[in-house]
């Protein structure tokens, strides 16, 4: 997300996602087109326009991670998990160790 973005409000969001759903049906846009647009755009903003699961691959590091889009309701996993009031995901993945004997 960039940095000093303002949150976009809920609404705005909403109607951003109604519309886009409704052109895709009504002009019956190419999928693979309209997937990539719905991917940009989430991108820029740092929010899903969609309600939908996601995947997200977060590297092991040991510190908590922001995932990328938001807002979040769940995060499934056997880490260590947040959700903050704002709706952003956070995890924490330890690294393996590596030992010789």
């Amino acid at each position: 997300m960039i940095q000093g973005l303002a949150a976009l409000p809920a609404a705005a969001v909403a109607a951003a996602a109604g519309a886009v759903a409704e052109r895709v049906h009504r002009d019956a846009v190419e999928p693979a087109i309209a997937a990539a647009a719905v991917t940009a755009a989430e991108d820029f903003c740092g929010r899903v326009l969609i309600a939908r699961d996601a995947v997200q691959v977060v590297e092991a590091g040991g510190g908590w991670q922001a995932l990328l889009h938001g807002p979040v309701r769940s995060i499934a996993g056997t880490h260590p998990v947040d959700i903050d009031a704002a709706g952003t995901g956070w995890v924490r993945v330890s690294g393996w160790m590596n030992s010789t004997r």
